[in-house]
This record gives structure tokens, sequence and C-alpha cells, in this order.
């Protein structure tokens, strides 16, 4: 079985759009929501879906507490506001099949149209080292995702940090489809101002910066 953990805080009507997308999606799977703040979700949906309420602030202590509560052998990280393709789910099953593989991530689009933003679903399509991210959607085994601790309790890049642990693993891969998510941070601080901010963030990181620091750019 594979497991979808979504960590929200105030999501709302994003929170019920990626909730209802995922009706659509093959296989055998469950749904945990790990929650905080004012979520809402359709009172009924045609899969398992549970509901955890955030014992802890921040991203990934959502997660890994999520991901606790899980009962896959499979776990798909997915943040509230990004929606997977169809088919989604039988193509990172396919790729975990194979055992090089520690874990993966779909291509990326935006709900909006703007040239940076095509830029950076061209990009996604790479297979180099800084094109895994929480908002493409990341997958990988169980075993290997405890193996390497989880997600560090960091306060933000959790999912970059996941990704280099898991290459000590194996391999990563980028699946075929493409996951669709929210343009809204970039079109509130202007598309190519967010994009310069994004990639100065991920610089700093593979320099060393502290996360902290980062994190104060980013809001």
């Amino acid at each position: 079985m594979t497991s979808i953990v979504i960590p929200a805080l105030d999501e709302g009507a994003r929170l019920a759009a990626t909730l209802v997308s995922l009706a659509g999606q093959e296989g055998d799977f469950e749904v945990v929501v790990c929650w905080a703040g004012d979520c809402a979700w359709p009172p009924s949906v045609p899969y398992p879906l549970r509901a955890e309420p955030a014992r802890a602030v921040g991203r990934a202590a959502q997660l890994n507490q999520g991901a606790r509560a899980a009962r896959g052998d499979a776990l798909v990280f997915l943040h509230a506001d990004t929606v997977l393709p169809p088919g989604a789910l039988r193509e990172a099953e396919h790729l975990l099949a194979n055992p090089g593989v520690a874990g993966g991530a779909w291509r990326l689009a935006f709900d909006h149209a703007h040239p940076a933003l095509a830029l950076l679903s061209r990009l996604s399509a790479l297979r180099w080292r800084a094109a895994y991210y929480g908002d493409q959607g990341f997958f990988c085994r169980r075993r290997d995702f405890e193996a390497v601790g989880g997600f560090p309790d960091v306060p933000l890049l959790e999912d970059v940090e996941l990704a280099r642990a898991l290459r000590g693993r194996g391999r990563l891969a980028r699946a075929p489809g493409i996951a669709c998510t929210s343009a809204r941070r970039f079109t509130a601080r202007g598309p190519w101002r967010q994009l310069g901010v994004n990639a100065a963030i991920v610089a700093g990181h593979w320099l060393g910066v502290p996360a902290a620091w980062l994190a104060r750019a980013y809001s």
C-alpha cells in the first residue's frame, strides 16, 4: 500500500481540491492529512482518509508525524496545494520496484502562466541534484525513509535534505507525469523576483548558510 502524507496549515479550499483530485488515482492507497489551523476538506471522500492534528510546529515535523501514522510500505509526501497527475501512484510504484531507486519526484507545473514559471517547469524535468522539491510530490520506500531518519528538523529545505540523504541509498528518479502546484507565492512577490530569491536560497544552502537565515529570506 502507498500512503500519501499531506502537511496542511490553513489551506482550506486548496486542501479540499487536492483531496478531491486524489480520488481518481489508481491502486491501493491511503491519505493521511497532518493538519494545523483552519483546514477544510470534503466531509465524505471515496478512499481512506485520516486526519492527524499536528502536535508540533513546522512542515518537517508535520511530515514526520504523518509518516509515523501512515501504514504503507511506500510514502508519497504531497503539499496541500499540489495536484498529482493521473496515474501518479502507478508511476511511483513502477519506479520503486527497481531496487536501485531510493526515491523520486514528478515534473512540475504551475496553475499560473508566466515565463519564469515556465522556466522552472522545464528545469524540473532535469535529473540534477537540485531538482527534487516537495511541491513536485516526493516518493520513497518507508524503509529508506526510516533508515535516513526522516525529514531533518530544519525550518526550510527539509525536502532537499531528505533527497540528499536518500541518495546514499540509491538514485533518485524523475517520474514522467507532471504535478501542478499553486503559484501564489510567485504571484504575490512577482515571479522573476521570487525566482531570484529561490535561486539565492538554494545557492546559500549548498554553501552552508544556516537554515534559519535562509528561512527569514524566504518568508
